[in-house]
């Protein structure tokens, strides 16, 4: 008798567990915490440690599902199939609306803890995963979160499911694409070799930074103009040809080239995120005297040879408030 009574108290307590404690609980709680834009609570519940899941990211930038729909969990298959269902294990499936676009998912639970009270935590299933491409810039703002951009090819960012704004992150050289931010739908998904969601970026090279390249290449070919050579090293002009006996080389009446500044899609292949072509070919003048093979003595040149750079531009994180211009 004692033991009926104990086994029938065992169940009336595995019965109000199971009521207090259903699997379909922490997934719940996980949704109610996005809607609510908590992203403590929602990165807790859904296990994201991602710098996107981190501090206020959910607070701006940042829509959260819409008419969500927890379905029937379904609890795990036993070892053997003479027995009741693994109850330590349940899938809930989920259904929700991003941006008006049906998406649907499974969130896997199970139960931790010891002894009767167990309640079932998110076990994987509750986040997305969003991969950054276009223009490489070192950060990006995703919802209201600064976060490393990561590799193209990478695994992609860890997000929580939602609607976010994507934009690159200001620095020296470049400034938001002015379009504004790019809206990207990451739903959940329970599948570790799925796809991550991509978004391309687009930026602008900041005007301050174009004119300090443009003061920098000014500078070199100021500098450049008060050589004395036909060839000045490392000078984007020089006299073509074999000039015998030359003297007196004077050069002036610059006009510096047209320039612009190119993001650059791959930075590992120049090692810089931008790089410097010519628009417009610039022009100076050069004035020598030199042995002709005409006239056979020394008579003065003239001659107007086209300006052109091109280079990279790079930053420095020491000094946050300069780009350097490289020929």
């Amino acid at each position: 008798m004692l033991l009926v009574l104990a086994l029938l108290g065992y169940l009336a307590v595995v019965a109000i567990n199971d009521a207090r404690h259903p699997p379909e609980q922490p997934v719940r709680e996980l949704f109610a915490a996005l809607t609510a834009r908590d992203t403590a609570a929602a990165a807790d519940l859904a296990g994201c440690a991602s710098p996107a899941c981190t501090g206020t990211a959910l607070a701006g930038g940042y829509q959260p599902p819409e008419h969500v729909d927890i379905g029937e969990p379904v609890y795990g298959d036993p070892a053997d199939i003479t027995r009741r269902p693994d109850k330590s294990i349940a899938f809930v499936p989920v259904s929700y609306r991003l941006s008006g676009a049906r998406q649907e998912t499974t969130i896997r639970v199970q139960r931790t803890g010891d002894g009767l009270a167990r309640p079932y935590r998110i076990l994987y299933g509750a986040t997305g995963r969003l991969t950054i491409t276009g223009v490489r810039v070192a950060q990006v703002q995703v919802g209201a979160a600064t976060v490393p951009a990561g590799e193209p090819d990478g695994p992609g960012l860890t997000v929580l499911p939602g609607t976010y704004s994507v934009q690159a992150a200001g620095d020296v050289l470049f400034a938001p694409a002015e379009a504004g931010p790019v809206r990207v739908d990451v739903p959940a998904t329970a599948d570790s070799r799925a796809t991550p969601q991509q978004v391309a970026l687009t930026v602008r090279v900041r005007p301050e930074a174009a004119a300090q390249v443009d003061e920098q290449i000014r500078a070199l070919l100021t500098d450049c103009t008060r050589q004395t050579d036909l060839r000045p090293p490392g000078c984007p002009f020089q006299v073509p040809g074999i000039v015998i006996g030359a003297d007196d080389v004077r050069w002036y009446d610059l006009q510096p080239p047209t320039v612009e500044i190119v993001p650059v899609d791959d930075p590992g292949l120049t090692g810089a995120p931008a790089t410097v072509r010519t628009v417009t070919p610039g022009q100076v003048t050069v004035t020598y005297t030199a042995f002709t093979s005409v006239t056979r003595t020394r008579d003065t040149i003239t001659q107007r040879l086209p300006v052109q750079v091109g280079g990279t531009v790079t930053t420095d994180p020491a000094d946050p408030a300069t780009v350097t211009w490289t020929r």
